[in-house]
């Protein structure tokens, strides 16, 4: 299991999580990236995590390796992914579906899109949603995304083909997002 973890500028650490003891052991994996980076996803397709930064005006794709570093892969357009970015935005909801499809939300602008990119050409779709979740991570399960808002503990499941949001229940734990298990 993994969490990349910032204070909302550079740099971020990517932690790898020691789960035979209790509590677990966090243990950074490399040096402090240079860029700040978040909704981090482990692609089924090559087994490298991936995230989204910026470069203040457009959205980045990294690809972070075993030593926590992110190699730009280049700016990612299309599907109106940049519209109404602010310097220090990057995008905190992120999952790869086994067909290596990048999915990424965010809960500060855009709230009501979810972006697929594809991460070989480096272009997003947008996804219109039905509401906007507003949540701090996205997972999949059986082909669908779900997400936690925070401020109300809504859980939501988010239909990535069609767009659908659908509340599924309610939880009283705390927030927990930026974290990724293979």
């Amino acid at each position: 299991m993994y969490m990349a973890q910032s204070t909302g500028a550079p740099p971020t650490t990517l932690y790898q999580f020691n789960t035979a003891s209790n509590p677990f052991v966090f243990n950074p994996l490399g040096s402090t990236a240079g860029h700040a980076y978040n909704a981090i996803a482990m692609n089924p397709v090559d087994n490298y995590i991936y995230g989204m930064s910026t470069n203040g005006t457009q959205t980045v794709l990294l690809r972070i390796g075993s030593d926590g570093q992110g190699v730009n892969l280049g700016v990612v357009s299309g599907g109106g992914i940049n519209a109404n970015l602010t310097p220090w935005h990057v995008y905190n909801n992120g999952e790869i579906a086994p067909d290596g499809s990048y999915y990424v939300m965010s809960s500060a602008v855009n709230t009501s899109t979810l972006f697929r990119i594809n991460l070989a050409t480096l272009t997003a779709t947008a996804i219109p949603l039905s509401q906007a979740p507003i949540t701090a991570d996205i997972a999949r399960h059986n082909g669908l995304l779900y997400g936690r808002r925070d401020a109300s503990g809504q859980l939501y499941s988010i239909n990535p083909s069609t767009g659908a949001v659908v509340p599924v229940g309610s939880s009283s734990n705390p927030p927990v997002g930026e974290l990724l298990a293979p």
